[in-house]
């Protein structure tokens, strides 16, 4: 445990940089000269209590919803650490600006090309491969066995969640290497090795399990439905 010496040290340091860099510029480069850990939280939620790293930020979201752009905040203490902000990018109710989104809209092009020209590599592999145990030698990459794959399935073990290779294994036939699969972590060939038909449900069954998933989806989007109508206004930030 640190000492009450070199807490008081090193808040003095925090306050230091605290009042010294009031504006973005300087936070960004005192920062980077300090060689101090910054870290980015984004798409922070009004009633939000924690940001990436730190479990217990609900004061620090709080003053965020509070600051200016560029405005930098006074010293934190959260989780045994002393905590400056500065806030960067204020995005208002609705469509948010392209200039806000250009990073994302940059890294999904990126990864949707990158995705197509290894499926392209993929695809003429696929081509020439006598066996898929050949075809994963040839392009040193590892093979993965999953088993009880189903159309409704949630993740993968190994690759996590990817709807597209859920959606082309539960479909495909037994025996034959698929196409390349564009998922959303990486691109994907595979190979059915057995169908398993699943157990006939019988009627009553399959009706009860659809009333009570129907029921409980008109019990949330009636209340939705009446917050809406009645204009109500979520306050809690302002009081925790």
């Amino acid at each position: 445990m640190p000492s009450s010496r070199t807490e008081q040290i090193i808040y003095s340091q925090a306050s230091k940089f605290a009042i010294e860099n009031r504006n973005e510029k300087q936070f960004d480069e005192t920062a980077a000269a300090q060689n101090f850990n910054k870290r980015i939280a984004t798409y922070l939620g009004e009633n939000d209590r924690q940001i990436p790293g730190l479990p217990s930020a609900r004061q620090i979201v709080r003053w965020a919803y509070g600051a200016k752009r560029g405005e930098v905040s006074d010293v934190f203490s959260v989780d045994n650490s002393y905590i400056v902000a500065v806030l960067k990018t204020i995005r208002n109710k609705g469509v948010a600006s392209i200039n806000q989104v250009v990073t994302e809209i940059d890294m999904a092009v990126r990864r949707d090309k990158k995705a197509a020209i290894i499926s392209a590599q993929l695809s003429e592999a696929a081509r020439n491969a006598q066996s898929f145990s050949d075809l994963a030698l040839n392009l040193n990459l590892p093979v993965e066995t999953v088993t009880a794959i189903t159309f409704s399935s949630f993740s993968i073990p190994g690759a996590g969640i990817e709807p597209q290779l859920i959606a082309a294994a539960a479909s495909a036939g037994e025996g034959a290497i698929s196409q390349p699969v564009e998922g959303i972590s990486g691109v994907y060939l595979f190979m059915v090795r057995q169908i398993t038909e699943p157990e006939e449900t019988g009627t009553e069954q399959a009706r009860e399990r659809l009333g009570v998933t129907y029921a409980n989806r008109s019990m949330s989007e009636t209340l939705q439905a009446l917050r809406k109508a009645a204009d109500v206004k979520d306050w809690r930030s302002k009081f925790y």
